[in-house]
């Protein structure tokens, strides 16, 4: 929530580095004080992914020269640190849990790029080629129909005024179905 409201001002947002600096170190204070982390998170975590990302001079143009890792990184990074937090001790200070599951994260979320997602986001670029004819076709389908509704009532237009009732009817009926 609190990426969406910084989002939302981002113009209204000072980038400095100072902030940056400051939120750093509430976070490395924070996580030596008892609940504490979290709040704390919420903001100045947020204000340093902020910072980050929008900054001018940090240029992130190649960040993603050897694979996308992020969705794997999101997707895998809650349940690694369940296991250890699970498997280790029942409560991490917030920065060891940081530092035991970073490692892992960053091998599961290398492995999901190059074995699941880039040959699924291949297969849609191809998927998407697919649509584009569909829509094409759909589109050459769409003037046929026109046409051939057109031809329709043309006759029907003919041919009506010697039909009566229930045969005039089912002959309109049978046009506007087209």
């Amino acid at each position: 929530m609190a990426g969406m409201v910084f989002f939302l001002f981002k113009d209204k947002i000072p980038l400095k580095t100072s902030l940056s600096v400051a939120s750093i170190c509430a976070l490395a204070g924070a996580c030596f004080v008892p609940g504490a982390f979290d709040p704390t998170f919420a903001f100045a975590g947020t204000y340093l992914v902020f910072w980050l990302g929008f900054h001018p001079r940090l240029r992130m143009d190649h960040a993603a020269r050897f694979g996308d890792f992020s969705y794997g990184a999101y997707l895998y990074a809650f349940p690694i640190q369940q296991l250890i937090t699970m498997n280790f001790a029942t409560y991490l200070k917030p920065y060891l849990l940081l530092l035991m599951a970073t490692p892992f994260t960053f091998v599961a979320a290398v492995l999901s790029w190059y074995l699941v997602e880039r040959r699924f986001l291949a297969g849609l670029a191809g998927l998407e080629s697919m649509r584009r004819l569909l829509h094409c076709l759909s589109d050459h389908m769409r003037v046929e129909r026109v046409l051939l509704r057109s031809c329709c009532f043309t006759t029907f237009t003919r041919i009506a005024p010697s039909l009566r009732g229930k045969q005039a009817f089912s002959l309109h009926a049978g046009c506007a179905a087209v």
